[in-house]
């Protein structure tokens, strides 16, 4: 996902484009190996501020799957389902007003993702 003002969605949409390929490389290439990904992410957490232990980075790494092309394209994706449920979540929690709720899927345009990987996938909403 991305997450981006309209103005640069409009005035750059191809650099946008281009960066979603860029990380989707990035994606592929991390995901295929088990080790550069351990190292990567102890390194990011690190620098961040985060100590993992090496079972709990492992255990992260067993339960946690990248959003791939590959992962896209599954019948069971649904590009933005999860911020729907969060906006439900915020909603029954009383920090957004139901009436705006439809403001959450409307935000999304999954154009971007489908033109820089060539796929399509369902949207929520």
């Amino acid at each position: 996902m991305i997450v981006a003002r309209n103005e640069v969605v409009e005035e750059r949409r191809e650099e946008l484009v281009l960066f979603r390929q860029a990380y989707e490389k990035a994606l592929e290439e991390i995901s295929a190996d088990e080790e550069l990904r351990y190292n990567t992410s102890m390194d990011y957490f690190k620098n961040n501020g985060r100590d993992y232990s090496e079972e709990d980075m492992r255990n992260e790494m067993k339960v946690n799957d990248y959003i791939t092309n590959a992962y896209m394209s599954g019948e069971d994706y649904v590009f933005g389902n999860a911020m729907v449920k969060i906006g439900q979540f915020y909603s029954d929690c009383g920090q957004i007003e139901p009436e705006a709720l439809p403001n959450v899927a409307a935000s999304f345009d999954a154009s971007i993702i489908q033109e820089a990987l060539g796929i399509t996938f369902d949207v929520a909403g």
